[in-house]
């Protein structure tokens, strides 16, 4: 989604999902359509 802007706490769900929770990045990304250079740059 060009220039969307997300919350800080919605960008750390994001990242905990990969990092806690073990979820891929691609399916992550997919669930809210953030692309995954975003998830990479949080």
């Amino acid at each position: 989604m060009a220039g969307e802007r997300y919350t800080q706490e919605f960008k750390i769900a994001q990242v905990e999902q990969i990092t806690q929770k073990r979820h891929s990045i691609p399916g992550v990304a997919r669930r809210p359509r953030i692309t995954i250079k975003s998830l990479y740059n949080w």
